[in-house]
């Protein structure tokens, strides 16, 4: 994700800004909740495909275990991973849950615009 937006966090969370916007544009006409990017977000967006913590086996747990170490539990309350791989995935009613309210995934090339936003980033984080 981060690569394909250019490579540096910046340009990764610029293009976060514009997806949540986009999302937020919905969830906030359709039932009143608006999702914000904490503060700290810069530490979860990895620009090198080697060293970041996903290995694409398990992108849910492994989101997890990273929002976790990084951002700590007790500071938000829905994570989703945005990547380019193909489809998405999230636990239902995660945000129920200290345990799985990070475990949302959206991929898909390219990841922009209102397929990437909408018909699926949208829908997954509505499962969550």
């Amino acid at each position: 994700y981060a690569q394909f937006h250019g490579g540096t966090v910046i340009q990764a969370l610029a293009a976060m800004v514009t997806s949540m916007n986009r999302i937020n544009g919905v969830y906030e006409r359709d039932f009143s909740v608006r999702m914000e990017l904490v503060d700290s977000n810069h530490l979860i967006v990895f620009t090198n495909p080697s060293t970041d913590p996903y290995s694409g086996g398990n992108s849910l747990g492994q989101n997890q275990s990273a929002v976790d170490q990084f951002i700590g539990s007790a500071n938000y309350d829905v994570g989703h991973l945005f990547d380019t791989g193909s489809g998405g995935v999230a636990f239902l009613r995660a945000i129920c849950s200290t345990a799985n309210k990070a475990r949302g995934y959206t991929g898909l090339t390219p990841p922009v615009g209102d397929p990437f936003d909408i018909d699926y980033a949208a829908h997954e984080m509505g499962h969550q």
